[in-house]
């Protein structure tokens, strides 16, 4: 979709077609999200990996290998805490903290903005 997305010409479109493709595109934009929230959680669980290992650790695997910086690394480990699902110490499933938070970035609805937002007002909840 992404491809489909980035490959489209919309300069023959008409104004409706333009606002679709517009759509379309903050709602992509918000399931990678979802998605990026989702891998780095898998990594910060799973045993290190060679080439996190050779790194010295996930942080410095994403700061060294993939470019992402302190600050973008920060807010995605805030998210895999509160988005994320996680297992117990004997591998049971436990749901994310934030659950409906979590679905509506899955399906596009909100933006990591929202769940800046979000996180930041439940810190403030007793």
């Amino acid at each position: 979709s992404v491809t489909a997305l980035a490959d489209a010409s919309t300069e023959l479109c008409s104004d409706a077609e333009l606002v679709e493709a517009t759509r379309l595109h903050e709602e992509l934009s918000r399931r990678v999200e979802a998605l990026t929230v989702l891998r780095y959680a898998d990594n910060l669980r799973r045993g290190p990996t060679p080439m996190i290992e050779s790194a010295g650790s996930v942080w410095a695997f994403y700061e060294q290998s993939l470019n992402v910086g302190r600050g973008e690394l920060k807010r995605r480990r805030e998210h895999a805490d509160k988005l994320a699902p996680s297992l117990t110490p004997s591998g049971e499933p436990v749901a994310p903290l934030l659950p409906d938070t979590a679905q509506a970035l899955r399906r596009g609805q909100i933006s990591r903005t929202h769940v800046d937002v979000i996180v930041k007002t439940m810190r403030k909840i007793p």
